[in-house]
């Protein structure tokens, strides 16, 4: 870490959003809008969780397939797209 970089390992920094039905097995498109006030998170178009937020530094995305039973995450496409405010990540 760089100097006064936070410690993203932190609990403040950490939020677990479960998310209901059997998304795996065959491909999803996943959107995460993270807008000034808020995270949005979709499936397939549809909002799947909101969480109340302060968005104060620059976001990138990460993909990790952290479930075990050697299960495999393929990517086919990333877009990460810098709109002005909110910024939307695809």
């Amino acid at each position: 870490m760089c100097g006064s970089d936070p410690d993203f390992s932190e609990p403040k920094f950490q939020r677990v959003t479960v998310i209901s039905g059997n998304w795996f097995g065959t491909p999803q498109r996943y959107r995460i809008d993270w807008q000034p006030t808020q995270v949005v998170f979709s499936i397939d178009g549809a909002v799947v969780a909101t969480h109340a937020a302060s968005i104060e530094l620059s976001l990138r995305p990460l993909m990790s397939d952290s479930t075990g039973g050697g299960g495999i995450l393929t990517v086919d496409l990333l877009e990460m797209t810098l709109e002005g405010s909110p910024h939307r990540h695809q």
